[in-house]
């Protein structure tokens, strides 16, 4: 009995602990700051926690690199039915960087890169793991760094997604993916489109 008691609150003490490990954050204006604000969700939200959208909007701007988190964000907007459009407005800036270690998932995104010359979009590092499903790349120069949606190193998951007219000059090549460092890369259902390499020399991958 004793037994069963300790193996009942254990239980209950791993249930409410994942309770307290996961929670949902939803963005309620398209503010720079403050309460509701993009910023404000992702400056609380903690390993696990997911970030969702309901705001009367269609696109966030970023100003510099987010630096991220073991979180999920999905960009489907309750609001409107439509998928966030993410925009980078600082020229050489990536949207999000992933460290070794972090787990990050993106979904429902469009990341555009339209006038301006930026960076890769995503970029993952030796052992990270990045997750992306229903998301949208286009539009985005790279110019000299490799990749133009994302350059990975450590393991991703990539499936439901567009990747248009992106441009890379990078050495590496890869106008949408640069894959390298014995990366574990899975590409399922996604559709590549007018994506451009243009480095000098030996450079290539168009799409990947």
């Amino acid at each position: 009995m004793i037994m069963r008691t300790k193996a009942l609150l254990f239980s209950l003490f791993v249930a409410i602990g994942l309770q307290l490990q996961a929670a949902t954050l939803t963005v309620t204006n398209g503010n720079a700051s403050g309460a509701g604000s993009f910023a404000q969700a992702y400056t609380d939200a903690v390993a696990g926690d997911i970030i969702t959208f309901n705001f009367d909007g269609t696109e966030l701007s970023l100003t510099d690199a987010i630096v991220m988190k073991s979180i999920t964000i999905d960009g489907f907007n309750s609001y409107n039915g439509y998928k966030l459009v993410l925009k980078q407005t600082t020229a050489s800036k990536s949207f999000f960087t992933l460290a070794s270690g972090v787990t990050a998932t993106f979904k429902n995104i469009v990341f555009d890169g339209t006038g301006v010359l930026g960076n890769t979009a995503l970029t993952a590092a030796n052992g990270s793991t990045l997750n992306i499903d229903g998301c949208i790349f286009k539009n985005i120069n790279a110019q000299a760094n490799n990749g133009g949606a994302a350059r990975i190193q450590g393991t991703a998951t990539i499936t439901n997604s567009l990747f248009e007219a992106n441009i890379t000059g990078g050495g590496y090549g890869g106008g949408a993916l640069c894959i390298y460092n014995a990366a574990t890369v899975t590409v399922d259902k996604c559709s590549f489109v007018g994506n451009t390499s243009n480095a000098n020399g030996n450079s290539g991958g168009g799409a990947i």
